[in-house]
């Protein structure tokens, strides 16, 4: 992934902005129940931006494959639109990072399947992020003389 191009992007405001961060990133744009986009290998990758908390979909995770489960998030954090860094985290590491119980997923899920439109949506702050994930991509630090 080319992570040079999102020293100019720019993802404020609201939206997930998915389409611009693949050109940036060089991924094909994919609108996928658990990805966003696709690398010229076919690794699919899920793309998750914000400035700081993140909702993440326990109903939606409750019917998740053993194979999506292995599908990388990436979280793209940003500044007032400027994108700042970049951390790596599988969905089976992220529910494995977050202790949430099978039994809770699974109701999540039994409440979708009642009522299709709730979401059942949990917190995510960058702080656990950057604990549990891995960092790919930081913007440097430019010194102004």
């Amino acid at each position: 992934m080319n992570f040079s191009n999102l020293f100019t992007l720019n993802v404020a405001g609201k939206g997930g902005y998915d389409a611009e961060i693949c050109e940036a990133l060089g991924l094909d744009r994919v609108s996928a129940e658990y990805f966003d986009g696709v690398d010229p290998y076919g690794c699919k990758i899920e793309l998750k931006k914000q400035s700081d908390q993140q909702w993440i979909d326990l109903a939606k995770l409750s019917f998740i494959t053993e194979e999506e489960s292995n599908i990388p998030m990436l979280f793209v954090y940003h500044n007032k639109g400027s994108i700042q860094s970049v951390y790596m985290i599988t969905y089976k590491d992220l529910i494995t990072a977050l202790n949430i119980p099978l039994e809770t997923l699974e109701m999540a899920g039994m409440v979708k399947l009642a009522a299709m439109s709730v979401q059942i949506k949990y917190p995510v702050k960058k702080a656990f992020i950057v604990e549990h994930a891995t960092m790919l991509w930081i913007r440097p630090v430019v010194e102004s003389k």
